[in-house]
């Protein structure tokens, strides 16, 4: 498992344990705040239901008052100092209600108080029927205000009930879609991009594998690095040893800083390649070492070197506004790091090919190559109705200069006669050695008199050819020609 996977397993194990503590804790902060209301409510409810039975304990009295006069004194006195405690307790649960419910307790205050007065006025005076309508009067007015309030009451706890049943659910389901969220931006995002790039990898390796010239498998390359970095220039450089020069084989902008330090470079002008390890700059960093080749360069730059067997071959430099993250630095230098072998491979392999369809001793094609030319060129010739003409040609006496000079000299010849042959045909000929001091030209598009007028225009360069030698046996021979 990789280290994204293992990033990735952590952060869901810890985001889970942080819903789970927020959903309980949540719960249980709307379980305690809930359960706190419903004291309060119920409170107030048994407060009311106590000025209720107090106001019916006066009414009691005031009949006993009525009926018994002053031997009723005690019960009315009783009844009056329970009727002011629970007045006060009601008033002092009610107290945060608004002005209507207020002006409801007030009601049953005052219809409770002036139930006590008949209660004192009835055992001070004795039986007097006319209180009794006085009563019924103020006992209706308490039990009508009474009612009302204790309705409001319990619909309210109904509808907090309603709400406390609700809030646990809502208060999940808000969670939840938070979590949600937050596991898609921390843990599905990065999870995706990290399933992106393996995709992206997997396609680069595989287009690497089947990439058919070092020319292909540096394009890949280099359209992967700007595709998995948003990069905002990529140059590949490839280490020429036998010119011991610093080459961009990735098309650069003659106004690129690039361009202008890559001028004349050597290779160890690069400190990524001078140092075989990866090269970070940043504009404005006070470096011993400079690298000549990205130093002018006004945008943060990356260059991975490109090892084979411990040896650089080359180098991919990349350009980039903001600084590269962990992530796609680390897929470049993965990147680079599986490109170099098949860049190496891909470059062994053309020089094999060439050195094989090659004459060592002219550069020119060798017999093999010469004949499937040929085959390819009247093939071609022979589809487009064009004519075609093979001009065949040799040495003269070319024996005679390797008994008299050495065949270190015929050797000299060879080549020069080959240089010459080259340079003497047009871009679109073809010229290739097929043994000993036989050459052939094969013209695409020449009829008879154009390729007499091409052969006549060989035999012509090639009488030119001098190559300065020193006779075998005495050194009063003249120069072979």
């Amino acid at each position: 498992m990789g280290v994204p996977a293992i990033a990735a397993h952590i952060r869901i194990r810890l985001l889970l344990a942080v819903a789970v503590v927020v959903i309980g804790g949540g719960v249980f902060a709307v379980t305690e705040v809930q359960r706190g209301s419903d004291a309060v409510s119920f409170e107030e409810y048994a407060s009311l239901r106590e000025l209720r039975n107090a106001a019916f304990t006066v009414a009691i009295a005031f009949g006993e008052a009525n009926r018994n006069g002053a031997e009723a004194s005690e019960d009315v006195e009783a009844a009056e100092r329970a009727a002011a405690l629970t007045i006060a307790g009601v008033q002092s649960h009610l107290d945060r209600r608004g002005a209507s419910e207020r002006k409801l307790v007030e009601a049953q205050t005052g219809a409770l108080s002036g139930l006590a007065e008949l209660a004192n006025q009835a055992a001070a005076g004795g039986r007097q029927p006319r209180l009794d309508s006085r009563r019924n009067v103020l006992l209706d007015r308490f039990v009508g205000a009474n009612d009302e309030l204790l309705g409001r009451l319990a619909r309210e706890r109904q509808e907090a009930r309603r709400s406390a049943a609700r809030r646990p659910v809502m208060l999940v389901v808000g969670l939840f879609l938070v979590f949600g969220l937050l596991h898609l931006l921390l843990v599905e995002r990065p999870a995706s991009r990290a399933r992106r790039r393996r995709r992206a990898q997997a396609e680069f390796v595989d287009a690497m594998q089947v990439a058919r010239s070092e020319a292909e498998a540096y394009d890949v390359l280099s359209h992967h690095v700007e595709r998995v970095s948003e990069a905002l220039r990529v140059t590949v450089l490839n280490r020429n040893s036998s010119a011991n020069r610093l080459e961009a084989v990735t098309p650069v902008e003659a106004t690129c800083p690039t361009a202008q330090g890559l001028e004349g470079a050597a290779p160890d002008s690069c400190l990524a390649v001078r140092l075989a390890r990866t090269y970070h700059r940043t504009p404005g960093d006070e470096r011993l070492l400079r690298c000549d080749v990205c130093g002018m360069s006004a945008n943060q730059t990356t260059c991975v070197p490109s090892l084979v067997g411990g040896e650089v071959i080359g180098a991919v430099l990349v350009e980039h506004v903001r600084p590269l993250g962990r992530e796609p630095r680390g897929v470049i230098e993965h990147s680079v790091t599986e490109a170099a072998p098949v860049v190496a491979n891909l470059r062994n392999l053309a020089v094999a090919e060439l050195r094989a369809a090659t004459d060592a001793l002219t550069g020119l094609a060798n017999q093999r190559t010469v004949h499937e030319t040929l085959k390819r060129a009247a093939a071609q010739a022979g589809r487009n109705a064009s004519p075609l003409a093979p001009v065949l040609f040799d040495l003269d006496h070319f024996k005679a200069i390797n008994d008299i000079y050495g065949h270190g000299k015929g050797d000299d010849v060879l080549a020069a006669v080959g240089a010459v042959a080259a340079n003497t045909v047009r871009a679109s000929d073809f010229v290739g050695r097929l043994g000993g001091e036989e050459f052939a030209a094969v013209l695409p598009d020449t009829n008879r008199a154009g390729a007499l007028r091409a052969a006549e225009k060989i035999r012509a360069a090639l009488a030119t050819i001098s190559v300065p030698a020193r006779p075998a046996t005495t050194s009063s021979r003249p120069t072979a020609r």
